[in-house]
């Protein structure tokens, strides 16, 4: 394990136990023991923000988000609350339901991860901005990000990716409409990732 002068490593990985089906904690902490990472566990909602923060701020130079989407996205929050989205380098482990971004970025799964991790290529990425909320991958609004925030754990243990779409189904009669504005801003900031 590599310190740093702070005294924190320089690999911390941001383990949400209750991603997914939850069955992975195990798993990954073992994987991370072998490559002498430092693992830093979610207790509640958002806790992913505060330890990223807290990460980057302590001299970390990778963090890794172990969830799905939603953890990914808290971990990026952190970082960019530390100020240091341009230094520190973003990896994801999927252990949440869909995780869309990780497939979207070709990692199916937690060993090949920690594959790409060791020696896969880094990547630039665009990093978009809520207002002033950072944000990777997709940003939802309306009815889909509702239904996201609606859909049980309980839901996405029993049925998976498909308990998104019941609670989209339940919810579409009452939903009235929403309306937006988006822009593209020049030289926005990037975030680099590993795929």
């Amino acid at each position: 394990m590599t310190e740093t002068e702070t005294g924190d490593f320089e690999t911390v990985v941001v383990l949400n136990p209750k991603s997914g089906s939850g069955d992975h904690t195990g798993l990954v902490r073992d994987w991370a023991a072998l490559k002498g990472h430092t693992v830093r566990t979610t207790q509640r909602e958002q806790h992913a923000i505060q330890l990223a923060q807290q990460a980057a701020g302590n001299g970390a130079s990778e963090i890794i988000a172990v969830g799905g989407d939603g953890t990914l996205n808290e971990v990026v929050k952190g970082i960019h609350a530390a100020g240091k989205i341009e230094t520190v380098t973003v990896g994801v482990i999927p252990a949440g339901t869909g995780n869309d971004f990780a497939t979207n970025i070709g990692i199916p799964g937690i060993e090949r991860a920690f594959d790409v991790l060791e020696s896969g290529e880094r990547r630039q990425l665009d990093l978009g901005m809520a207002g002033d909320v950072p944000f990777l991958n997709s940003c939802v609004a309306g009815i889909t990000a509702d239904a996201s925030q609606e859909t049980s754990a309980e839901d996405k243990t029993r049925v998976g990716v498909l308990a998104y779409v019941l609670t989209t189904l339940r919810m579409a009669s009452e939903f009235s409409g929403l309306e937006l504005t988006a822009s593209v801003i020049e030289g926005a900031e990037s975030q680099t990732v590993w795929d």
